[in-house]
């Protein structure tokens, strides 16, 4: 076969590392003292893949090295330093969503399918997947729609803004409802 074996006599794979030793199984460095780049390491040891940063590196077990990326054994990733991530995906740090046609989004599936959106428009939205409808949107303006997606009279929904408008097409337009016994439940000035 055509495969290489780096610590192994008989490689399985194209390219086998193989270090028994408490080391890093590869080094990737930009520079000939080996402090800046990264360390992989995988281990039944600790039960972790790890993809670490050279240059905060202090052990040769992973413990005190600024782990930029570990896949536990169960299936958990964590990104940013996170040693014990506590869920699927665990990020540490700012995130940066973006798509090439200015509509990026991040999807929260379930039983009902929601995503959160930045609108090519200058909005972002909460937006029903399951009902192809937009159910909250904060405008380029800073106003707040509940159930529509143009500020208007016209359309029926829920308007935020410093001169707040409500909509609707129900035969009640609005209701109010005091919880206490007392206090005045509407005033105009």
């Amino acid at each position: 076969t055509d495969n290489v074996g780096i610590g192994t006599t008989s490689p399985a794979n194209k390219l086998d590392v193989v270090d028994s030793s408490a080391t890093f199984g590869a080094r990737i460095t930009n520079n000939n003292d080996g402090s800046e780049g990264l360390l992989v390491r995988c281990s039944d040891n600790d039960s972790n893949l790890y993809i670490l940063n050279c240059q905060s590196s202090s052990s040769a077990t992973g413990t005190d090295y600024s782990s930029k990326f570990l896949v536990t054994k169960s299936g958990n990733v964590s990104i940013g330093g996170i040693l014990n991530p506590s869920a699927t995906l665990h990020v540490n740090g700012y995130q940066h969503i973006t798509e090439s046609t200015n509509n990026p989004r991040l999807y929260l599936k379930g039983d009902r399918d929601y995503f959160l959106t930045s609108t090519s428009a200058g909005a972002f939205a909460l937006y029903d997947d399951t009902a192809s409808s937009y159910r909250m949107l904060v405008n380029s303006s800073g106003s707040l729609l509940v159930g529509k997606t143009a500020t208007s009279l016209a359309t029926v929904g829920v308007e935020l803004r410093s001169d707040s408008i409500y909509s609707t097409s129900e035969s009640i337009p609005l209701y109010l409802n005091r919880k206490g016994s007392s206090g005045t439940i509407l005033e105009f000035r």
